[in-house]
């Protein structure tokens, strides 16, 4: 019996290190695949940052272009007559405030006597009726303004005394 025993002990023995092994293997295991799953996660991470920083900077260029395309692409042709001659120029369209300011400046340019001294014009504000005042300074005190209706082209003058 002493040799069964014996027997018995050696077998449980190596079935208990076998069981300690794969104990200790499938640890390590679920071990390294937790981080194995963390590494892949974090590397999708900085992959879809990456891939979203990519598209926003796409976007941002697609915009920029369009936005380039409809800038040039809206320019205008016009035919001044000055003078019994005819002048092409082009001109980008205008806010309703610079073309305002740029009816006051051409009446005021055709009419000053003001030697080469330099004025300066700006939009004070827009009166109820839709027509815009542009009032003209020069060394900060106001010299004259303008009444303009920009849908009709048609101004008031007013020359202040100075």
């Amino acid at each position: 019996m002493k040799k069964n025993n014996k027997k018995l002990t050696i077998a449980l023995g190596i079935l208990v290190i076998i069981l300690i092994v794969l104990i200790a293997f499938s640890i390590l295991s679920l071990s390294s695949n937790n981080q194995e799953e963390t590494s892949f996660t974090a590397s999708n991470r900085i992959i879809n940052e990456a891939n979203a920083i990519t598209e926003t900077v796409v976007n941002e260029q697609e915009q920029n272009i369009v936005q380039n395309e409809e800038v040039t692409t809206n320019t205008v042709q016009e035919n001044v007559v000055t003078g019994g001659s005819t002048e092409t120029f082009e001109e980008n369209p205008q806010t309703e405030e610079q073309k305002a300011l740029d009816i006051a400046k051409k009446d005021w340019e055709s009419t000053s006597n003001m030697g080469d001294s330099t004025v300066y014009f700006d939009v004070d504000g827009i009166e109820p009726s839709g027509e815009y005042r542009v009032l003209v300074t020069q060394d900060t005190k106001l010299i004259a303004y303008y009444m303009v209706n920009v849908s009709t082209g048609t101004f008031t003058k007013k020359v202040l005394n100075q």
